[in-house]
């Protein structure tokens, strides 16, 4: 379960909850293993330990992020999160002779 908070077309806030069902998670877990078997790179090992500890008990757990960069782009009135930002990315000065293109 998740939700979000938006302002403006800005997302401000992220919430969620994690899932806490050993029953759910195993079956997540299975269908994973399932698309292993089927060459799904991307897929995760089942963690039976996991499981295990889940049946004997997890509390439930949730959590959000709120991004501080988007609330004050929104208060100061800015189009650009880059506007914001206190520590942009560095790009490194162009050498005389070297276009804009060039990497090295």
């Amino acid at each position: 379960e998740q939700f979000q908070v938006v302002v403006n077309g800005w997302e401000i806030i992220k919430a969620y909850s994690e899932l806490v069902d050993p029953k759910i998670q195993a079956e997540n877990f299975a269908a994973q293993s399932d698309a292993l078997e089927r060459g799904d790179e991307e897929a995760t090992s089942p963690d039976d330990d996991f499981v295990l500890a889940m049946e004997y008990g997890i509390p439930p757990q949730s959590g959000w992020g709120m991004g501080i960069e988007r609330v004050f782009s929104i208060l100061t009135e800015q189009e650009n999160l880059r506007d914001v930002v206190l520590f942009p990315l560095m790009r490194s000065e162009k050498k005389e002779g070297e276009s804009e293109d060039d990497n090295s």
